[in-house]
């Protein structure tokens, strides 16, 4: 129990964890840098450089011209089809032996070998 002569701050009831008195240079108290990270996590079609500002506000009204500019950078990126790196053809998966080859003398499994190899 409280004895009257103790003094004892508590934050009221309904102030967010992320909110704090107002710092001694005049900004909100909030704690920016955590609620960058949520908007980002909230926000991933954003561009996150573009996510600034010294107040909550600021923040806050960043996400929108963030937002637009990740759209027309992937407007971009997909109106360019010639920037895809062509994939390789690779070597063709190997293909089952018929059973007859199994009966065939070592010359004749050659010569199987290299008709298949001209197509």
């Amino acid at each position: 129990m409280e004895r009257p002569d103790e003094v004892v701050e508590r934050p009221p009831e309904n102030e967010s964890p992320e909110h704090t008195e107002q710092g001694a240079d005049g900004t909100e108290g909030f704690d920016l840098e955590r609620i960058r990270e949520l908007i980002l996590a909230a926000h991933p079609d954003v561009v996150p450089d573009m996510i600034t500002g010294t107040t909550f506000d600021e923040l806050m009204a960043s996400i929108e011209p963030a937002r637009a500019a990740y759209a027309r950078i992937a407007e971009r990126i997909r109106s360019q089809p010639g920037n895809a790196p062509g994939i390789p053809a690779g070597q063709p998966g190997r293909q089952p032996s018929p059973a007859h080859v199994e009966r065939l003398s070592a010359s004749a499994k050659i010569a199987e070998g290299l008709r298949r190899r001209r197509g």
